[in-house]
């Protein structure tokens, strides 16, 4: 206390702002808990709980350290923990409503609560995401190599939590390489680098020595449902093998009626929710039936997998792209099943088309959607992330041919990162909403960044008329 009595006033009442916005983010997570005392399961859970060769090491050994009541809050206040360091850290360059606003955008999105209270890699890769994008703003700001190397480390340990973020080191190498005036880029970026791939190659040293000769990726099943999805020639293999034989039936055949029933949806709407709901019913149910029939390891099943699949792709690949190409849109489309506007057309289309193929395998999904599940707020939740996926594509190719200061620089730079992820989950993956929420918190850091940027430069131009020298560096902490 005395020696708050001795601080200046202004600089007493800076002190009160930080503290209280590093803070929040701890009240936030409580309320949490208090509402939400049980993890939630998702249905990729099931992989992590039981150590599945297809998912890196670090999430399951995560799991097997702390599993039990401590879990929950262990998720929801590492989320915590980094928004704090985020407020606390950003505050040194950014004003103060810049700051808060950030960290506010960030950490009130419930959905990424929810995120924190499943047993899913996000609950590790969103709070690692909020510590890179403090970094970016500190290199930003300060053109120092330490916040960027730190970045490019981050980047490591997240992709080896989440393999799908392995192209988000594009962020901080396009920080970089986009900053004004530094020297020595390439060496900088040679340790980035190599701070990048260290944790990758523990984990795959770490990830060997569980599972020996059956460690193996999740792209064998990712690469067999877009192949099931896609229309294409009858796909022929030369194979005696019977697996092989078993997989290509299934994407002639098995697999045929479904495509047939896509066909039929001209309501793009009721085809994306069908598309969603076959993809990872493809890729998962149905293939782990067709495992567990030839009792084989995963390993080998997932070479199986991949040699069926990418000759069916091959044999279509605008079709192929095609596809790719629906799933960006739909990780930005939230309750394509519940939505009051959505759910009575996909009733409709069960009704009229009943029974659909495997109905009573695809779960909820395939089910009609109860009156209590629409609820309106899901309008207001679905436009809002839509907005948000349509202003990051807007600022994204904007800040690619035009970017004016550090917060542009640094907007763009989170910007590109987050699009390579998501369009490499496009290629591999299915078009869950899920992907597009786990990248939230560079998405939104990069759109505000940015928004600001934007002002700082056209308000002053505008009230200056024809001055053309704006300030470049970011604004320092009021």
């Amino acid at each position: 206390m005395v020696y708050l009595a001795r601080i200046r006033a202004a600089d007493r009442w800076q002190i009160v702002r930080r503290g209280f916005l590093a803070l929040v983010p701890f009240a936030v997570a409580l309320a949490f808990w208090q509402l939400h005392p049980t993890l939630a399961i998702d249905a990729d859970s099931q992989l992590y709980l039981a150590g599945s060769p297809i998912r890196t090491a670090v999430y399951p050994l995560f799991l097997d350290l702390t599993y039990g009541p401590a879990l929950l809050p262990i998720q929801l206040l590492l989320f915590a923990a980094a928004l704090s360091w985020l407020a606390a850290y950003s505050s040194r360059f950014l004003p103060w409503v810049v700051c808060a606003a950030m960290v506010l955008a960030i950490g009130a999105n419930p959905f990424l609560w929810e995120l924190q209270g499943t047993i899913l890699s996000e609950a590790l890769t969103v709070p690692l995401l909020t510590l890179i994008v403090g970094c970016v703003v500190g290199f930003a700001a300060t053109s120092r190599p330490v916040p960027i190397i730190a970045a490019a480390m981050l980047c490591g340990v997240a992709t080896a939590i989440r393999p799908s973020l392995l192209p988000f080191i594009l962020a901080p190498l396009c920080a970089v390489w986009t900053a004004p005036g530094l020297h020595r880029r390439i060496k900088l970026s040679v340790v980035m680098l190599i701070v990048w791939v260290a944790p990758l190659a523990a984990e795959r040293l770490y990830s060997h020595a569980v599972h020996g000769s059956e460690l193996t990726s999740p792209v064998g099943r990712q690469v067999f449902l877009k192949a099931a999805l896609i229309e294409a020639p009858t796909t022929m293999i030369r194979s005696p093998d019977p697996l092989d034989r078993r997989l290509v039936q299934a994407v002639n055949h098995d697999f045929e009626p479904v495509r047939r029933l896509i066909r039929k949806a001209s309501d793009r709407d009721v085809r994306y929710i069908l598309l969603s709901n076959y993809e990872a019913f493809a890729g998962y149910p149905f293939a782990s039936s067709i495992e567990e029939e030839f009792h084989v390891g995963e390993a080998e099943f997932e070479r199986h997998l991949s040699r069926v699949g990418f000759a069916r792709l091959a044999s279509n690949p605008l079709g192929y792209l095609e596809l790719a190409a629906t799933e960006y849109p739909r990780m930005w489309l939230l309750h394509p099943r519940k939505h009051p506007d959505l759910a009575p057309k996909y009733n409709a289309f069960l009704a009229r088309e009943a029974p659909i193929p495997f109905q009573p395998l695809l779960g909820p999904e395939g089910q009609p959607t109860p009156a209590a599940e629409q609820k309106p707020i899901l309008r207001l939740n679905r436009a809002a992330f839509a907005g948000v996926g349509i202003l990051a594509a807007l600022l994204t190719i904007g800040f690619a041919f035009w970017r004016r200061g550090p917060l542009m620089q640094a907007a763009f730079s989170l910007l590109l990162g987050s699009q390579a992820v998501l369009v490499l989950s496009a290629l591999l993956g299915t078009g869950l909403p899920r992907y597009a929420m786990g990248m939230w918190p560079t998405v939104i850091a990069a759109e505000l960044l940015g928004m600001v940027g934007l002002l700082e430069f056209w308000i002053p131009l505008a009230g200056a008329g024809s001055r053309a020298d704006v300030k470049r560096r970011l604004p320092r902490g009021s």
